[in-house]
């Protein structure tokens, strides 16, 4: 953890194997994807200061990643090849309770974003796949309902890493849909993209922030606590 000037920078966790950290909603606790001792990623969450318990919420059978707290504090939205799927979206209670899939298996779906009203979910499909199978956006309700492709386009291209703004009317992701690249069927060169909920009036805000893998510059944006 580190301040937003980059002062007091702090190690929560000390096993090289933590990611994709997210706060609650109170403030109070973080979750994160951790790897479990066989090998397969797990949801825990820990107090914001790093100390006390860990407590570790989905199975080290199947894989599970990428949690984010429903706005309410109520609830954790994530993904998991639970099942033995390649990736599908699911929600649980904040304790790991009443775990239950949201998507179907075809998508593969990777869920990234919760409105801050706890209506509708952020994902985008073919997680776990190679880059040859194009990644789309998807918002839906958080039941699962009403699901629908963000801001479609036709030429073959990549969607990943949704956010929604605070106040939910702007959603962000990145995209290589205006890469040049040679390879029509790889990933390319992204560039972080806005638009409105219903997927109307893109915008390309930041062009060629970086071509992830080929130059580590995994660029993953998230929307802050104000516009």
């Amino acid at each position: 953890m580190v301040n937003v000037d980059g002062s007091d920078l702090a190690a929560l966790t000390d096993d090289h194997v933590s990611f994709w950290p997210r706060w609650s909603p109170d403030g109070k606790r973080i979750i994160f994807s951790g790897i479990s001792q066989n090998g397969t990623a797990v949801l825990v969450t820990i107090a914001v200061d790093g100390s006390g318990r860990r407590k570790t919420l989905t199975s080290d059978i199947w894989e599970s990643v990428g949690g984010v707290y429903t706005g309410d504090g109520k609830h954790i939205v994530f993904s998991s090849q639970m099942g033995g799927l390649v990736s599908a979206v699911w929600i649980m209670d904040t304790d790991g309770s009443h775990q239950r899939r949201l998507t179907a298996a075809a998508l593969k779906a990777q869920s990234w974003s919760v409105s801050r009203n706890g209506q509708s979910i952020l994902a985008y499909t073919n997680q776990n796949s190679p880059a040859a199978l194009r990644n789309s956006i998807i918002l839906m309700n958080v039941d699962g309902s009403g699901r629908r492709l963000l801001a479609p386009f036709s030429k073959f291209h990549h969607d990943l890493y949704p956010s929604f703004s605070p106040d939910g009317t702007k959603i962000t992701f990145i995209s290589d849909r205006f890469d040049t690249g040679i390879d029509p069927f790889a990933f390319g060169t992204w560039d972080i993209l806005t638009v409105n909920a219903d997927g109307s009036d893109a915008a390309d805000v930041a062009s060629r922030v970086g071509s992830c893998p080929h130059d580590g510059n995994c660029v993953t944006p998230l929307w802050g606590p104000t516009r």
